[in-house]
């Protein structure tokens, strides 16, 4: 794989992707999983369709926002995929003064531990799928050692002396308020990022297994996980 072929997108400037830091976005293609509610198929599975981005060019628009731009999220995708050209790759941005994020499934807990050793990487951002045993109801494939592999990341990610958070996507019917509270369990003291799953751009074979919760369910289960875990 060459991680330079595979820049997919790039979104210049957001307010909303790492809380307190304006940021670019790079899009890098290719995902290990197939997750039913992904809403960005196109750059995890079909890469190949979507023209690259020349890196130059976006050297140029960040040496041009040099004051502006306080760091990079590299999401997907699934950035890890990639190894250690991941690792070259964020190094390039933290030579030029700017702070890195990326956002992982935690499927390849080597990769993390490495770009946290090197202390490459200033956030990492995690996918929670669901509960150990229920992964696959999400990813639809199957992958050696998968559930062994998330774990792996979780505790890397719990020990790391780096900003880190671990995300939910909730879908009605697949996760109920117990698999939540066992998420919660997993990634304590840390507290889970609840989202509530949308059918916007959902592929059509999965429209069917994706209900969102209502908004009060979502805040509901907040509160509960808030009241058990004394946040």
């Amino acid at each position: 794989m060459n991680i330079l072929k595979n820049i997919k997108g790039f979104y210049e400037l957001s307010l909303m992707e790492w809380k307190g830091v304006v940021s670019s976005i790079i899009f890098l293609g290719g995902c290990n999983f197939r997750c039913i509610y992904c809403h960005n198929y196109d750059m995890a599975f079909n890469p190949k369709d979507i023209p690259s981005k020349d890196l130059d060019d976006i050297l140029n628009n960040l040496d041009n926002r040099k004051g502006w731009v306080d760091g990079v999220v590299i999401s997907g995708g699934e950035p890890t995929i990639y190894g250690e050209e991941l690792i070259d790759f964020l190094l390039i941005f933290k030579k030029r003064g700017l702070k890195t994020k990326i956002y992982t499934n935690g499927y390849n807990y080597d990769v993390i531990e490495k770009i946290v050793d090197k202390k490459i990487v200033d956030e990492i951002s995690m996918d929670i799928k669901h509960i150990p045993g229920k992964y696959e109801e999400i990813i639809k494939v199957k992958l050696p050692e998968l559930e062994d592999r998330i774990l792996a990341s979780i505790n890397i990610l719990k020990r790391a002396k780096i900003n880190k958070e671990f995300r939910l996507t909730a879908v009605k019917g697949v996760h109920s308020l117990e698999d939540i509270k066992k998420i919660s369990e997993l990634i304590s003291p840390e507290k889970i990022i609840l989202q509530n799953v949308t059918n916007d751009c959902v592929r059509d074979a999965y429209k069917e297994l994706i209900t969102p919760f209502t908004d009060e369910e979502i805040k509901c289960f907040e509160k509960k996980i808030e009241v058990d875990h004394g946040y």
